[in-house]
């Protein structure tokens, strides 16, 4: 039984998804009252942008460990299967206009790219 079990999460983790690029971006806000509404408007008009091929928007988990860093107020990820649709996400209007009307709300802004 032990087996079937170990063989069944092998396979499993073998037909998730892997994207050629995925992009995650870190915020801390000015005003921390604003989470919901950056939250709720990065649901709206990020994550419809037809390239994002992954997407979740959230703030961190209060884990109580040490190691796990907690200087920002909302993280947001995004998977793309190319630099092509990674550069459509970058130059779509949702994405132009949500940069525009959030930076100056921004304490601080962490993006970190990541190949696959």
């Amino acid at each position: 039984m032990r087996y079937i079990l170990l063989s069944l999460l092998f396979l499993a983790s073998c037909t998730s998804k892997q994207h050629a690029i995925n992009h995650v971006v870190f915020i801390e806000l000015n005003d921390a009252t604003q989470i919901d509404a950056l939250i709720t408007d990065s649901d709206a008009r990020l994550a419809s942008i037809p390239t994002v091929k992954d997407y979740f928007c959230g703030t961190h988990v209060p884990s109580g460990r040490d190691s796990v860093l907690t200087d920002y107020d909302v993280a947001v990820y995004f998977a793309f299967d190319s630099m092509d649709a990674y550069q459509e996400y970058v130059n779509h209007p949702n994405h132009i206009g949500f940069v525009e009307d959030w930076k100056p709300k921004l304490k601080s802004l962490r993006v970190y790219d990541i190949s696959d």
